[in-house]
């Protein structure tokens, strides 16, 4: 299975150069006089093109790459720099300028073109209202008396606003601290969540609510927050807290970082844990009016490789005997019942308190079959721990403890509830597979040499499973 996928175990050096600060920088001197630093960020490969946020440190006395050198920006720092930020274009290089490419290999090199508006992404509507103390108490006030029967006569004297987590133009995250008046109901922390597309909180409102409705809401294994309100007009989510202290993903970093047997053990009574919370999940009943099998997550693939394999031509057909693969393999083991899933199920979205347990970010929730969620899961740790672990530990030895915590995990789960091994398998290829691909739609040559790494060695397994079979 893995002929054909080693054309992406490289990137070409024009490619890999933009995640290069020193070569980014080098690129961009000659239109951007005074220029003192320059990195890339947010890079995405879009229908078009590859874009990406620029962010351009420029002497005081410097342009900013807006035409003509004309100035912008925010006002100069102590340093004597202005920061500004543009929306980059990636421009790979044609058949025919590679002659003309100053790259140390003789490769031509990619152009990237600033666009002159500074502004970089399509501001959040809602961002600034809920930043604002006294906007956000009003907001959040009349929207969770509205939206909880129980707190019809809340009463919020003040609010403390706090940023969590924020995309930049997709979405954010804020944890309020609210000030009740005596005797008013309600709880003392609410977050507050804003999107750029609706259908992302509309789905977690009403998912979230079917859980809320369900036996979940109820389980002495996992909590999920309760959804207090949902505003279409602004795209905002409001539900009420879950304990955190930590998430799953900064235990298992820490763990595979320090190699302590005690944190190592906490890990795997954490990953049980987890895993009897998921089936609970599976379990609950709650209903949904997205489904998503396997063909529509081989859809989006094969999307993606529509936008790359045209921009890279050496990768075009590079996949299409691993998918063929993959396909006539799902025909032969049934798919499991389609239940409620998370869908973007992953260390992050648990939350950990002591031995407490609770999952978040319910915007894909869904119905399809239990492998979606436990597969993502399992590609997910891999994903993250390969690169956890101390310098020296060999590539075989990290991918054996790999694959100790993810079989553990799925022992633990199927203690519980069934589920077909062959589907999970079939699952966390096409999951380790989109990593691969991501890799090279956001430009990270490092995470794609520990991706290729990873669905290479998971492919062997998934043969001999198969082998029987072919």
């Amino acid at each position: 299975m893995w002929e054909g996928l080693g054309r992406f175990a490289a990137m070409p050096p024009w490619l890999a150069a933009l995640a290069d600060p020193a070569r980014v920088e080098a690129a961009l001197r000659p239109a951007v006089p005074g220029l003192r630093h320059a990195t890339l960020g947010e890079v995405r490969l879009k229908r078009k093109a590859w874009t990406a946020r620029c962010e351009l440190a420029v002497a005081a006395s410097g342009s900013d790459g807006r035409p003509g050198g004309q100035p912008g920006g925010p006002a100069v720092d102590q340093a004597g720099e202005r920061l500004v930020h543009r929306v980059a274009t990636i421009i790979p290089p044609r058949a025919h300028d590679k002659d003309d490419g100053d790259d140390e290999a003789g490769e031509a090199a990619a152009r990237l073109v600033l666009d002159p508006d500074e502004q970089v992404e399509a501001p959040l509507p809602a961002l600034a209202l809920l930043t604002d103390p006294e906007r956000a108490r009003e907001l959040l006030e009349r929207a969770i008396r509205a939206g909880t029967p129980a707190y019809r006569e809340l009463r919020i004297l003040g609010v403390t606003p706090r940023v969590m987590r924020y995309t930049p133009g997709s979405r954010c995250t804020i944890r309020y601290r609210l000030e009740l008046a005596p005797g008013s109901p309600g709880p003392g922390v609410v977050v507050a969540k804003t999107y750029h597309r609706s259908g992302k909180g509309r789905i977690a409102w009403e998912g979230m609510g079917a859980l809320w409705d369900s036996p979940l809401a109820r389980s002495e294994v996992v909590a999920v927050a309760a959804p207090l309100a949902w505003l279409p007009e602004l795209n905002v989510l409001v539900q009420g807290p879950v304990r955190e202290e930590r998430t799953l993903k900064d235990l298992l970093l820490e763990a595979l970082t320090t190699g302590d047997e005690a944190n190592l053990g906490v890990l795997r009574a954490q990953l049980a844990r987890t895993a009897a919370g998921l089936a609970e999940l599976h379990r609950c009943g709650a209903p949904s009016a997205q489904l998503v099998t396997w063909d529509d997550e081989l859809a989006e693939v094969r999307q993606v490789l529509d936008r790359l394999a045209p921009r890279v031509p050496e990768l075009e057909g590079a996949a299409d005997p691993f998918l063929d693969d993959l396909r006539r393999f799902a025909a032969r083991v049934p798919a499991g019942p389609a239940l409620p899933a998370h869908r973007s199920f992953r260390p992050a979205q648990v939350l950990l308190y002591h031995d407490e347990i609770a999952f978040i970010d319910f915007d894909g929730f869904c119905h399809a079959e239990p492998a979606l969620d436990l597969a993502l899961f399992r590609a997910t740790i891999r994903d993250l721990g390969i690169g956890a672990f101390p310098p020296g530990v060999p590539t075989e030895t990290r991918l054996d403890r790999l694959d100790q915590l993810c079989d553990e995990f799925l022992a633990a789960y199927e203690r519980l509830a069934p589920v077909s091994r062959e589907r999970v398998a079939l699952w966390e290829a096409l999951d380790l597979f989109t990593n691969v691909l991501h890799s090279w739609t956001k430009i990270r040559p490092a995470r794609l040499a520990h991706a290729t790494t990873l669905l290479q060695h998971h492919l062997a397994g998934l043969v001999a499973a198969f082998a029987p079979q072919m």
